[in-house]
């Protein structure tokens, strides 16, 4: 779809056929229509709402990764030194070890250590900022995933905060879950954690499930959980990468308003009760559902968790549906609780096993375009990517430390030690009512 796009002209006029209506839209469908031409005069194909929207979200991801490739070009030195520590000297970097061994052990509570307040520097001002502000308090509570080893990320991610307004009070980074920090199968297991049965990565990319990703999970998951122990009614989620898509600082600043705008474009609707997470920031795998209006769409399959706003009911749905003992990468995870149809190519050869295992209930909206995008070498510098070395597949993991060899239980300790089970058909998600002790 990207190549494609680069060899097409596309014009925006009224759509007086569009018959394809959506919730609160009085019927009038997303009110304009895109033509493409490709290349040969009269070679024209009308497109759906849904694919206008699949289109626009994908040109602000070509754009970015353009602008990515650019900045590697230009730093490539730097991207490789930044690989694993992000900088610090050795006296430094075997505290982060040991701090993100004590984070793993504290999982999944998050400690008074874990929840850093982002300071803000300048006061903001008008009402118009704080528009949306009575339909949730994601601006109250905006928690940014953060790896402690990844300094000069951290510092980005503060920049970041403080020049689209979200310094201040109930603004934390959160110490994540460091998926190097797990050594073997029995790290997750003693966790209640482990992969969904017989889960060795979708026909698209034939990934297994790696430490890093697990980690990713295990970090949202504590965020989730906190919302769910302190009634938190909805809040804003981060990944250290994200960055807000402006053109220069004064429109930055108006990030705030712009979530606010379509919040309340939301209520408007008569849609305030009938979402659980808003993507702010996605990379759509298959064409969106629905296009509500210019401004929303209920997404296809879609990739990412670097910024989305989850509701209380979101955050519940997601701690009950048994996720943390049967995960594969978050972002699927999502599409695959989805309350609509799933693509079944995305999520090949496993469509049939999810439909029966999971309970399908999460009701998605996604912003149209984008309002974030991964940071300027995010994907390099990624720690859930398999690019580094240290991220390894849980699947390789031993089952437990080789300093427990000659221990007289060692035998039997590792005969219960995987966090990998293979399929069976009458596996089934765990049943409502029989959550884990700590919810």
């Amino acid at each position: 779809t990207v190549t494609l796009m680069a060899h097409m002209h596309a014009e925006c006029k009224p759509n007086e056929t569009d018959h394809r209506h959506a919730p609160g839209d009085g019927g009038g469908g997303s009110g304009f229509e895109m033509t493409l031409w490709f290349g040969r005069p009269g070679a024209l194909l009308r497109l759906s709402p849904e694919d206008e929207s699949f289109l626009e979200t994908m040109r602000a991801y070509q754009q970015s990764m353009e602008r990515d490739a650019a900045h590697l070009r230009q730093n490539t030195n730097e991207m490789i030194h930044r690989g694993h520590w992000d900088g610090g000297n050795i006296s430094m970097q075997e505290k982060w070890q040991k701090r993100s061994t004590e984070r793993f052990e504290r999982f999944p509570d998050l400690g008074k250590e874990d929840l850093i307040p982002v300071p803000r520097r300048e006061k903001l001002g008008t009402s118009s900022e704080e528009r949306g502000l009575s339909l949730g308090d994601f601006i109250k509570h905006t928690f940014v995933v953060s790896l402690e080893r990844r300094p000069l990320k951290r510092q980005q991610a503060l920049r970041e905060l403080e020049a689209c307004g979200l310094a201040g009070a109930h603004s934390y980074l959160v110490n994540a879950v460091d998926g190097d920090g797990i050594k073997t199968q029995f790290d997750l297991k003693r966790k209640h954690a482990g992969v969904f049965p017989g889960y060795n990565g979708h026909k698209m990319h034939q990934i297994s499930l790696s430490s890093g990703e697990a980690g990713c999970f295990m970090s949202h998951y504590s965020i989730w959980l906190y919302m769910h122990r302190n009634n938190i009614s909805s809040a804003l989620i981060l990944e250290d990468d994200f960055e807000v898509l402006a053109e220069n600082a004064a429109e930055k600043l108006k990030f705030r308003s712009k979530v606010g705008e379509i919040l309340q474009e939301i209520s408007d609707r008569g849609l305030q009760d009938a979402w659980d997470l808003l993507y702010l920031s996605r990379y759509p795998v298959a064409i969106d559902y629905l296009r509500i209006s210019k401004n929303l769409c209920i997404p296809g399959f879609s990739y990412w968790t670097i910024a989305y706003i989850l509701t209380l009911s979101g955050a519940r749905k997601l701690l009950n549906a048994d996720g943390l003992n049967n995960m594969i990468g978050l972002d699927d995870w999502f599409s695959v609780l989805s309350e609509e149809p799933i693509d079944e190519r995305c999520v090949e050869p496993y469509s049939k096993r999810y439909r029966s295992f999971f309970k399908r209930n999460l009701r998605r909206l996604a912003v149209v375009p984008p309002l974030i995008m991964p940071s300027k070498g995010a994907f390099l510098l990624s720690d859930t990517a398999k690019i580094r070395n240290e991220n390894k597949f849980i699947k390789d993991l031993p089952l437990v430390d080789a300093g427990l060899r000659g221990w007289e239980g060692q035998a039997e300790l590792a005969a219960n030690a995987s966090c990998m089970r293979d399929w069976k058909p009458s596996m089934r998600a765990r049943a409502p009512g029989a959550e884990p002790a700590h919810l």
